[in-house]
C-alpha cells in the first residue's frame, strides 16, 4: 500500500471515532511514526493526532496509537505477525471487556479496578491487514523508560503491584464462574514456545544460546557450574519453554497473562520529581498466554532489571505482587487463601522461574542494544532472527554483564 494511500485509510480508520463519538468538526489529521527501530519487531506503529473543533468551537485535539502488520508479506511471515495480531485482538475485544465487566459486577470502584492498560477503541481485520486503534497515552505524561538502563526498584514494585492486580481476576473469575473462565482462557493462544515453531526461530535460539555461552566464559571457567548447567538448560531449551508455557502445568494456578513483560511493553508516569513512577500503563497484548503467573514475573525480573537491582529488590518485589493479588482478590469476593496461597506462589516460582531465562537467553541481546544498532525491519527482513542486530552481542557490555548476571542467579537460587 503506498503511503498516501496508507495515510487516508489510516485516517478513515479513526474519523468515526474523532467526528461521531467526540463531534470534531474541521479536523485536521498528522501521522507520524510511533516507534524506532528495535521498540517493535512483528508490527507497524504509527501515531495519529487529530485537531479539531468541538461543538461550542473550541480547539480539541485527541491522539491515538494505530498498530498494523508490515507491508512486506515476508517480514509477516517471518515474524508470524498474523498470530500475533489475532492473540492481540482477541485479548482487547474480548478479555478486556469480560474481565472490566467481572470488576463492574463485583462492585469495584473506578478508582480501585485495574486501570494500566491503554483504551481500545476498535479493532479491524481486513483482507490485506489486522489494525488496533488505541489511545495514546503520552499526552497523559506516560513515557517509555530506557530499556538498556533497566528498571529501578520502584518501577518494579509497580510492576509487582499491577501484575498482582491482572492475575487476580483470573483466579477470582475462574473461582466465582469456572465455566466462564474456561471458555475465556481458552480464547488466548501461544504465539512462541510450540511444536511447529517458526522458521529461522531454531537458529535464533542456537545463535543467542552460543552468544550466552561465551558471554559466561568472559566471566568463569569453562569447567564452571555455571557453563555447565547453563549448557544443559540450552540443550534442552525448547522442551523446558513449552512446558512452562502449558496451562496444565501450572493448574490449578494458570491465569490469562500479560505474556511479553519487558521494558518497551510498559509505560511509566513521573512524579514531580521526574524520577519515581506513580503510574504504568502495561502495552501490546499479542504474547497474551495462559499458563503460570511466574511466566510474567520472571520474563520481566531476568529481562528488565539489572543484576544489582534485582538483587535489591527480588523479595520485596515477589511479596508486593502476592499482596497486591491478595487484596484486590479480597476485594473481588474471593480468598487468596485458598485460590493462590503463598506457599503455593513460592513453589511456582521454583518451578516456573527458568522462563526468564528462557527469554533472556533469546531477547538480552536486542534489549541491551542501542537503537541505532538495531537493523530497521520496516525497511527489510533479517534472517536469522539474530541477525537483527548490527554489532556483535559481545562486544556490547551491557549485554554481557546483564546476560551472566541472569544466569548467574539462576544458578544460585537452584532454579537450573
Amino acid at each position: 500500500m503506498g503511503e498516501d494511500r496508507q495515510n487516508k485509510f489510516l485516517q478513515e480508520l479513526v474519523s468515526d471515532i474523532v467526528t461521531k463519538n467526540e463531534g470534531f468538526t474541521d479536523v485536521k489529521y498528522t501521522i507520524t511514526k510511533g516507534s524506532n527501530a528495535g521498540d517493535n519487531f512483528v508490527g507497524i506503529i504509527h501515531r495519529i493526532t487529530a485537531e479539531g473543533r468541538s461543538h461550542d468551537n473550541k480547539k480539541q485535539v485527541m491522539s491515538f496509537i494505530v498498530k498494523c502488520m508490515p507491508d512486506s508479506q515476508e517480514r509477516r511471515k517471518q515474524f508470524g505477525s498474523n498470530t500475533f495480531f489475532d492473540n492481540e485482538i482477541v485479548f482487547y475485544d474480548q478479555i478486556i471487556p469480560t474481565l472490566e465487566e467481572f470488576q463492574r459486577e463485583r462492585g469495584i470502584p473506578d478508582q480501585d479496578r485495574l486501570n494500566s492498560l491503554p483504551k481500545c477503541f476498535r479493532t479491524f481485520i481486513n483482507d490485506d491487514n489486522h489494525f488496533l486503534v488505541l489511545e495514546d497515552v503520552s499526552p497523559l505524561g506516560f513515557v517509555m523508560e530506557d530499556r538498556i538502563e533497566g528498571l529501578s526498584a520502584e518501577h518494579c514494585l509497580m510492576v509487582g503491584r499491577e501484575l498482582g492486580k491482572l492475575h487476580a481476576l483470573s483466579f477470582a473469575f475462574r473461582g466465582q464462574k469456572p465455566e466462564e473462565f474456561e471458555r475465556l482462557s481458552g480464547k488466548v493462544v501461544e504465539t512462541i514456545f510450540k511444536s511447529n515453531s517458526r522458521p529461522g526461530s531454531s537458529e535464533h535460539k542456537s545463535s543467542s544460546s552460543n552468544n550466552v555461552l561465551a558471554a559466561l566464559l568472559m566471566k568463569v571457567p569453562k569447567d564452571s557450574e555455571y557453563v555447565q548447567r547453563f549448557q544443559n538448560f540450552s540443550d534442552n531449551f525448547m522442551e523446558i519453554m513449552i512446558e512452562c508455557v502449558k496451562g496444565s502445568s501450572a493448574e490449578p494456578y494458570a491465569v490469562i497473562c500479560h505474556g511479553d513483560c519487558w521494558t518497551n511493553n510498559m509505560l511509566f508516569k513521573r512524579a514531580e520529581n521526574g524520577v519515581t513512577p506513580e503510574a504504568i500503563c502495561f502495552l501490546d497484548f499479542q504474547l497474551s498466554r495462559y499458563s503460570s503467573p511466574v511466566t510474567d514475573l520472571s520474563y520481566f525480573l531476568y529481562c528488565c532489571t539489572t543484576g544489582t537491582v534485582r538483587r535489591t529488590v527480588y523479595d520485596s518485589f515477589l511479596k508486593t505482587y502476592h499482596d497486591s493479588l491478595s487484596q484486590f482478590l479480597r476485594a473481588l469476593g474471593s480468598d487468596p487463601s485458598k485460590l493462590f496461597p503463598y506457599s503455593a506462589f513460592k513453589e511456582q516460582v521454583q518451578k516456573f522461574s527458568v522462563f526468564g531465562l528462557g527469554m533472556a537467553t533469546v531477547t538480552m541481546q536486542l534489549f541491551t542494544n542501542k537503537t541505532e544498532d538495531h537493523v530497521d525491519t520496516d525497511q527489510q527482513a533479517v534472517n536469522p532472527l539474530s541477525m537483527i542486530t548490527k554489532i556483535s552481542p559481545l562486544d556490547n557490555p551491557v549485554f554481557v554483564e546483564r546476560i551472566t548476571d541472569v544466569v548467574f542467579d539462576m544458578v544460585d537460587r537452584g532454579f537450573i
